[in-house]
């Protein structure tokens, strides 16, 4: 699956779409040293990508170091959608 998403992370979001899931769980994103701007580059184009296949986050698992917490919250405030009731 990760190499599946390196090589191809909208076509490979799509399948997994396609297949039934509803929500995914996003892990590394950054590491404990990825400056917080990367970061949140990288969470806004994730963000992006499930949007366009209609997936929903349910969890994610970033290192985030101490003096950055406040972005990572300020990341995550806004990225927050409400999923529909199951």
């Amino acid at each position: 699956m990760i190499e599946s998403l390196e090589a191809d992370r909208p076509g490979t979001l799509a399948r997994l779409a396609a297949l039934g899931f509803r929500h995914v769980e996003p892990f590394a994103l950054g590491l404990w040293n990825t400056p917080p701007d990367e970061l949140e580059a990288a969470a806004r184009a994730l963000r992006a990508d499930l949007d366009e296949v209609g997936l929903g986050v349910s969890s994610v698992h970033i290192a985030v170091p101490a003096d950055s917490q406040a972005s990572a919250i300020e990341i995550r405030a806004s990225s927050v959608r409400t999923a529909p009731s199951c």
